[in-house]
């Protein structure tokens, strides 16, 4: 079996996997007190034989209290392994025309000292170099004292050295995420813009220069991919332990990171007034939460909240009203993943506020100060699923450019509403809305009119379309909004037929890589044209449909997938899509019938 599992809870969980084999990972441990070995010593008695549990340590005393326990230790990589990883960054046109490198880039691959991540980090640096840049960055390795930790995050320092000043501050800046926390590339992007990090490259957009910095750190071994399993979901990405260390390093006279009223990095002497940015953790054993180490820090420009588990929530639903009166100069704040049902009122107050974070919090609506905030560039707010409403007051935002409350799109039913309200057509920076509850011409909320001159990308769920009067459609121009990857059209089961569908779906949607059609009423269907980009096609859920017609082209479809139609008899299909058809659960009765080509 493979889960991620909220730390808090596995040992639950592995109670109600009783006698089951199980293999437990723990990456990149540093606990070694005995209170939490015998923590996770009992729980695990309740497995099944043959179980097996995986620890991953660079913390020597962490793996000597636990008894009958192999102890092997992972050696590096060969020297020559370095050099060829070195190579391959620094050098990808290959060796040939730059003999003169070997003997310099063998001898710095060899006080790498088996570390695969200096051995990419340097490389990153040679990359496109000449032999006396070569020659300095062996004479700075040269320099360091033979240990091996120390060599290691020296040799990450000197690649850290070797960055431009803004890739520097941008790095420096992640020291805010907790060592190990995951995040998303747009989250980092938004934070910098929000502090200015982000240098403007002529008519480009700041989010496109933005996501060039992320991705030159990524390359450099700044940051990693964290692996999924799932192919349509977002990449998660997180700092390197080691990079993290570094990040800590380099920011400390700007950084704090606070827990339960206790500095968690030490300073060197820097006084509070330096410290631009912090993030205060809530420790896993606690079930209240003091705010009043922060308090000294009023020339804050970021403060994150954030959990020692980074998967449990932070305890923030008390939060005195006034609290965040004594941080004027935010320009970021990010309550997420946290208990708050009801964002405090000094909130409204912080008038140089750029970012502001609500996703996964249990907030219903947002208090009409908000809407003072017209610095405010992002306001996520994913994964609320009890958000009922969005402020009156909201076109007032004249600098909003992110107004993100996605929910995951299995999640998404016909109780998922978000009262919208007219206006928000006039924000002309718009580029991120995630969802679009639609309401009638005549009605107080906006309308789907007030799409047409908005430049969105990404994401976008509209929802309700059966409220679209006649023509409005069309006014709405989804057809030129180009830079939209994934778009859910959908319509109220009560108020769904296949005529419907029919009238309001002639939307041609040129660049649609993917279509998933679920629970239409009608008992017949034929889909209608202008998807010649489409690629993947899906329909579920069909359970009133009788015959299906699918006698389009669609020249790029690679699959077609329908399943869980209990009543379908028939399916019309273009001969072309046959060999793509892949059918689930349906009646072994169906029918086929394939329309030659024209």
């Amino acid at each position: 079996m493979r889960h991620h599992i909220p730390t808090l809870l596995f040992r639950d969980y592995l109670t109600s996997q009783r006698d089951k084999k199980f293999l437990l990972v723990i990456d990149n441990l540093w606990a070694s007190d005995f209170h939490f070995w015998e923590m996770l010593r009992v729980p695990l008695l309740v497995g099944g034989d043959g179980s097996k549990v995986l620890i991953t340590t660079r913390y020597e005393r962490a793996c000597h209290i636990p008894e009958r326990i192999d102890r092997p230790s992972l050696t590096g990589l060969k020297d020559e392994d370095c050099w060829q990883l070195i190579q391959s960054l620094a050098l990808p046109q290959g060796i040939d025309c730059h003999m003169g490198l070997i003997p310099i880039g063998e001898e710095i691959a060899r006080r790498c000292y088996g570390s695969p991540m200096a051995a990419k980090a340097l490389g990153a640096v040679l990359n496109r170099t000449s032999a006396d840049e070569w020659s300095s960055v062996l004479s700075e390795m040269q320099a360091l004292k033979d240990d091996f930790n120390g060599v290691v995050l020296a040799s990450l320092k000197i690649s850290y050295h070797h960055l431009r000043y803004h890739l520097k501050q941008c790095f420096g800046y992640c020291s805010i995420f907790p060592n190990g926390y995951v995040f998303e590339r747009d989250q980092v992007v938004r934070y910098w813009m929000a502090e200015g990090l982000i240098e403007p490259e002529g008519r480009r957009r700041l989010e496109a220069v933005g996501m060039k910095y992320f991705d030159d750190l990524l390359w450099r071994s700044f940051f990693e991919k964290v692996p999924i399993c799932d192919k349509g979901q977002i990449e998660h990405y997180r700092i390197p332990s080691l990079m993290h260390n570094l990040a800590s390093i380099v920011s400390e006279y700007e950084f704090r990171g606070l827990q339960s009223g206790k500095r968690v990095l030490e300073s060197n002497g820097a006084h509070q007034a330096q410290v631009r940015y912090a993030s205060f953790i809530q420790p896993s054993d606690k079930r209240t939460l003091n705010l009043e180490c922060i308090e000294p820090y009023s020339n804050l420009r970021a403060l994150k909240f954030s959990h020692e588990c980074n998967n449990g929530v932070v305890l923030l639903n008390s939060t005195p009203a006034h609290f965040f009166c004594n941080f004027m100069y935010l320009r970021v704040l990010d309550m997420s993943d946290s208990d708050l049902e009801q964002v405090p009122d000094s909130v409204g107050k912080l008038i140089h506020l750029r970012f502001l974070g609500l996703s996964y919090t249990k907030i219903k609506t947002l208090p009409e100060e908000i809407c003072g905030l017209s610095n405010l560039q992002t306001l996520e707010l994913k994964g609320c699923s009890q958000l009922e409403s969005l402020p009156e007051g909201l076109q007032r935002l004249i600098n909003l450019r992110h107004l993100d409350f996605h929910l995951d799109w299995e999640d998404i039913s016909d109780s998922t509403e978000v009262a919208i309200p007219q206006g928000i057509g006039e924000l002309e920076d718009l580029q991120t809305l995630s969802r679009f509850n639609v309401a009638s011409a005549k009605g107080q909320q906006c309308n789907i009119l007030e799409l047409k001159d908005l430049k969105l990308r990404g994401d976008l769920c509209i929802l309700n379309l059966e409220k679209v009067p006649t023509g409005h459609a069309k006014n709405a121009n989804l057809q030129g909004k180009n830079f939209i990857e994934k778009l859910m059209l959908r319509w109220h089961s009560s108020a769904l037929t296949d005529g419907l569908l029919q009238q309001q779906s002639e939307e041609h949607l040129p660049w649609l890589l993917n279509l998933r059609i679920e629970n239409v009423h009608g008992d017949t269907m034929s889909l209608p044209e202008g998807f010649p980009s489409l690629e993947d096609l899906t329909l579920l859920n069909l359970n009133f449909l009788g015959r299906l017609t699918l006698g389009n082209e669609m020249p790029k479809l690679k699959k077609l997938y329908v399943s869980d139609c209990s009543k379908l008899q028939e399916l019309v299909i273009h001969r072309n899509l046959y060999d793509k058809f892949e059918r689930g659960n349906l009646l072994s009765s169906l029918r086929i019938i394939c329309v030659p080509q024209d």
